[in-house]
Parts: structure tokens; sequence; C-alpha cells
């Protein structure tokens, strides 16, 4: 399988025991950097660093509201 890595995002969220651990960590794959980001949307569900799906519900919801007053 190859990977493109134009198309490839992470979301970076790395603790220890006290407390957060390195801000600008960057990984690379096969000598290119892959792009971190801070939401990426999967499917419709809404991926954040925090963990939290307040912004899938917020997303959904929201088309939701669209599709019923179209």
């Amino acid at each position: 399988m190859k990977i493109n890595v134009k198309k490839t995002k992470v979301i970076v969220h790395v603790f220890r025991k006290s407390g957060m651990l390195l801000r600008n960590l960057n990984l690379v794959f096969d000598n290119e950097e892959i792009e971190e980001v801070k939401s990426f949307s999967y499917l419709g569900i809404v991926f954040t660093k925090g963990g939290s799906f307040n912004e899938t519900q917020r997303t959904l919801a929201c088309k939701a509201q669209k599709a019923i007053f179209k």
C-alpha cells in the first residue's frame, strides 16, 4: 500500500505525567513532513485535538436543521 503524504493529516495531542509535552512536534514519513491540523472531518465526524465530540454535534445539528428547512 502506498501512502499519499499530501492527503495525510495528523492531530497531535501528546501528554506526559507533568502536563503537555512538545509543542512543535513534526512527524515525517518518507522524508516528507505530515501536516498537523487542529481538527479533521472524516465521514461526517469531526475529530479534534481535545477528543471532544462537541464540534461534531454542532456540525451535524446544523446540517440537520438545514435539511429540515429545505
